[in-house]
């Protein structure tokens, strides 16, 4: 069972929730660009 982010964050491989500047859909993984 995934655990979606909450907005403005991404999440990593490890699951782990990471703030990101920008728009992003909720849940989004974290990759190149962030």
């Amino acid at each position: 069972t995934s655990t979606l982010c909450s907005s403005l964050h991404c999440q990593t491989t490890l699951g782990i929730c990471e703030f990101i500047k920008g728009s992003a859909l909720d849940g989004t993984p974290c990759g190149d660009g962030g």
